[in-house]
């Protein structure tokens, strides 16, 4: 016995070497077993595929098969040799034989199989589905692929194979083929009737004529798109479809789990900016409090991808109302750091001069200095003058002297003491700092009409203060305001 495991690891090393002479040489079922088990011990997968074709070969193809389905490692190299070799018609045959066979070495026990077979032929027929040539084929691919994964019993389902998430994807896509079947073909009959009556109708052609949205945005087939492309489409041509219609865009979202609430609002924004939509989308963007008449901004896509849009669909050179939207979004960015990046790379230079202040970072705002300098715009002067006047107020505190400054103190030098104390204009107020600082002034003076004198400058400079509102700004106005700080 030993004399022969001998002599087949010496063929095991012989075909490794690529020499299968000594290998053939064995004979015996015992001795194939062993081989198949030496082999996969290597991580040569040649050499697996070299073993298995010789027992292949030289087996009864049920008890190759049976062999193959009790050695995980050696059935996933075979699968992994039918895929490269494209062989998709052979390797689900062989799926579905090395299945039928775990069925009846194990029957239904999960516990038991060794192979995971069901999620392997899961993905050759979703596979075949998106090989299919029309949509026909395709669909009976999709309804395939649907019942084969549903009729799989639950406790014979591997917990991380993914295939409930992959049946949920199958019964989606079949949906949305269906919806973009019949959506093409009411749409093509549609789009040709209005394009053709528009061409020969002359009766009013001195007159303004409403553009046709067919021929002001020519359609393209949508077999086939993308669920988001699908979703703009609808939203272009389709957006007051009631829900129950196939072509109403929010009759796809709920069809189709697949959808979020940002990709439908996305469609939508992406509609109306190319219809040049924008006081609708300023619109959507805008909502009122209810204890107050301020209203709130909030967008259900994020600022970045609508100033995005606004770019792409919009002549922001020619039209300075469309700057002054990109900025007034850009305002409403949380994150000004954030902000600051995109006004730079988008060359909204007063924005990312407004992000700089609201950040009080000295660095940007030389940066901003140096990309302004290096661009080509008109305004280049005024913006690096507004930079420079920005930079030379004293008002501002930017971090650095912000750090150095420390924490804030009274007059008395306490840092305790200034808590609850109101900064307005440079003056500090409340009713006991007052009363306070007017009584040690009594104390240290001992003199009423020092004190008097010192009460009426005090109170100047305080109305002085409140002439001057807190919230002007020194530039622009941004998100929260260029205003004065002590």
């Amino acid at each position: 016995k030993d004399g022969g495991r001998a002599r087949l690891v010496s063929a095991i090393r012989a075909a490794e070497e690529g020499d299968l002479g000594k290998l053939i040489q064995c004979r015996s079922n015992p001795d194939k077993r062993l081989a198949l088990d030496t082999a996969t011990r290597f991580t040569n997968q040649g050499l697996i595929l070299q073993v298995l074709w010789w027992m292949r070969e030289t087996m009864r193809h049920d008890r190759f098969m049976c062999e193959l389905a009790m050695r995980p490692k050696a059935t996933l190299v075979y699968v992994d040799y039918l895929k490269d070799t494209k062989r998709w018609d052979l390797l689900e045959r062989f799926l579905v034989e090395i299945r039928q066979t775990e069925l009846g070495l194990w029957g239904f026990d999960k516990q038991l199989q060794r192979n995971d077979t069901v999620t392997e032929l899961a993905f050759v027929k979703v596979r075949q589905a998106t090989q299919a040539s029309d949509p026909g084929a395709q669909l009976s691919a999709l309804k395939d692929a649907y019942d084969f994964i549903s009729a799989v019993p639950a406790n014979m389902i591997w917990e991380s194979s993914g295939l409930a998430d992959m049946s949920q994807v199958c019964k989606d896509w079949q949906e949305l083929l269906i919806r973009q079947v019949e959506i093409e073909r009411a749409d093509l009959n549609l789009s040709l009737l209005q394009t053709q009556t528009a061409a020969t109708d002359l009766s009013n052609i001195s007159a303004e004529v409403k553009t046709s949205i067919w021929q002001k945005f020519p359609r393209t087939c949508v077999i086939g798109v993308p669920v988001l492309e699908l979703l703009q489409y609808l939203a272009l041509y389709h957006g007051a479809e009631p829900e129950n219609s196939v072509a109403s865009p929010k009759g796809l979202r709920k069809a189709l789990s697949s959808i979020s609430d940002k990709m439908f609002w996305f469609a939508a924004y992406t509609s109306l900016a190319r219809r040049g939509a924008w006081e609708a989308i300023k619109g959507f963007t805008e909502a009122s409090t209810l204890l107050t008449s301020n209203k709130k901004y909030t967008c259900a896509i994020g600022w970045r991808p609508l100033i995005n849009l606004l770019f792409e669909f919009g002549d922001l050179e020619r039209n300075p109302a469309l700057r002054s939207l990109a900025i007034h979004f850009a305002q409403q960015m949380e994150n000004r750091l954030e902000a600051y990046d995109l006004c730079v790379n988008k060359e909204l230079w007063e924005a990312a001069l407004q992000c700089c202040v609201d950040a009080k970072d000295e660095d940007r705002l030389m940066e901003l200095r140096i990309s302004v300098s290096k661009s080509i715009h008109q305004d280049k002067n005024k913006y690096l003058q507004q930079i420079d006047d920005v930079y030379s107020d004293t008002r501002i505190k930017w971090h650095s002297e912000l750090e150095t400054m420390g924490p804030p103190k009274t007059v008395f030098g306490s840092t305790k003491l200034a808590t609850g104390v109101t900064k307005t204009s440079g003056l500090l107020k409340t009713v006991t700092g007052y009363n306070y600082l007017s009584k040690m002034a009594k104390k240290a003076v001992g003199n009423r009409s020092v004190n008097t004198s010192m009460n009426s400058s005090m109170n100047a400079s305080h109305n002085q203060s409140m002439n001057t509102s807190r919230t002007s700004n020194v530039f622009g106005g941004g998100r929260i305001g260029l205003t004065e700080d002590d």
